[in-house]
């Protein structure tokens, strides 16, 4: 069996933990496994299955900057470079996008510079879903006998594109949703493809949990627990301070207070000995025709405690 499954990368996260888990499923004996990443990157790629041919998706670099920038920007970039007929195309593109309030417009123009992925499979996995690019590409751009894509999270809580949704989903055969709840709200949003939704939820192998639990380092696995107490300087009571006899207490003997307020102490001590949570802060401010438009992300460097 061919099965071709296209996700964003192998960084450390919920999806590719899951992807890890849902590529074990597949033997090699009988399987013929193709993972294009959006991006070849992350800790995960270690971890990948031997018999898994992974590929980078070489055309993405050249269309990232019009799936990531707001499409005005686009369309001025390519007038300052002599691309007009491209910036009077990403101009109604644009135009569209505000009337239609959706960006299905963009990802149609975007998927016509792409080529057709080659080969032909029984089975396409879109496994980024719900993400407009990828979705997309697997509908439009990859040949095959049936077509799933995933629904990692709650559309209900984060908000998809829906022209998108409505658009591109009729060419998938099945929708995989990881939770009950996630698909009862998907199937309210989309009822559409209520026949087609499924609850699949993530399969993660013992051997797997195991191996990646080693992957990032454990903030709080070494708190320095002399920052925060010098019992050199106590002269009266203590109050409460755990101490490492903590981990060898029975917590369930316990009464159920006592357990409280030992475990609430104990946590609280960890947090605060543990590495300090960092991270980085981008806010971009872009003008044109007299109107400032904002934008804001973060990027965790350390996981620590915040």
């Amino acid at each position: 069996m061919k099965i071709f499954i296209y996700a964003l990368e192998m960084t450390v996260g919920g999806v590719e933990k899951a992807l890890l888990g849902q590529l074990t499923q597949y033997p090699s004996e009988s399987c013929d496994v193709t993972l294009l990443l959006r991006e070849k990157r992350g800790d995960y790629l270690a971890f990948l299955p031997k018999h898994v041919k992974v590929v980078e998706h070489e055309e993405w670099k050249r269309v990232c900057n019009l799936v990531r920038n707001p499409v005005h920007i686009s369309a001025l970039n390519a007038m300052k470079s002599g691309r007009f007929l491209q910036a009077l195309r990403l101009l109604l593109i644009f135009i569209q996008t505000k009337v239609r309030r959706s960006y299905q417009p963009l990802h149609n123009y975007v998927q016509t510079l792409l080529s057709d992925y080659p080969g032909e499979y029984d089975l396409a996995i879109d496994y980024a879903g719900p993400t407009a690019f990828t979705a997309n590409f697997v509908a439009k751009k990859v040949k095959a006998k049936e077509k799933w894509t995933w629904v990692h999270f709650d559309v209900d809580r984060f908000p998809v594109d829906r022209k998108v949704v409505e658009n591109v989903y009729s060419a998938f055969h099945k929708i995989n949703v990881v939770s009950a709840e996630g698909k009862r709200h998907f199937d309210l949003q989309f009822p559409m493809f209520a026949q087609r939704t499924s609850i699949v939820y993530n399969i993660i192998d013992r051997e797997s949990i195991e191996s990646l639990a080693n992957v990032i380092p454990n903030p709080y696995q070494d708190p320095d627990v002399s920052r925060t107490l010098d019992s050199s300087k106590v002269s009266d009571h203590h109050a409460i301070i755990p101490t490492m006899e903590l981990a060898k207490t029975d917590l369930a003997a316990l009464p159920e207070s006592e357990r409280n307020i030992l475990t609430l102490a104990g946590a609280r001590l960890l947090f605060a000995a543990a590495e300090p949570h960092i991270f980085e802060a981008v806010t971009a401010v872009f003008s044109c025709a007299d109107t400032e438009f904002t934008a804001q992300g973060k990027t965790v460097l350390a996981g620590g405690w915040k």
